[in-house]
């Protein structure tokens, strides 16, 4: 599951980056293949990026962010960081179409 590995690996880039900026305050978004067969519900307790209580994941698994015949969330938005995430509205990001 390369999937799996490479979501994991993005809390690697969350230290670093507190290492070398300084801050704590980050958005991963993009097309994480973080559901159906790439990232399966028993793949998501090893995903630290996910299992972590510092990260909020703002796109539910629920979603559907294909635009073909699949019911797949493999676009996320993931917020981490005091600041940033007292800024985030609830319930703002959703999919659109």
């Amino acid at each position: 599951h390369r999937a799996v590995a490479e979501i994991d690996a993005l809390y690697d880039v969350y230290l670093d980056v507190i290492d070398k900026w300084g801050t704590d305050d980050l958005l991963f978004l993009g097309d994480f293949n973080a559901d159906c067969n790439y990232v399966r519900e028993r793949d998501w307790p090893s995903v630290r990026l996910r299992s972590s209580e510092v990260f909020k994941w703002l796109i539910p698994d629920s979603a559907d962010t294909t635009v073909g015949n699949s019911d797949c969330a493999y676009d996320r938005i993931v917020a981490c960081g005091a600041h940033l995430r007292r800024s985030l509205k609830p319930q703002s990001a959703a999919v659109h179409n």
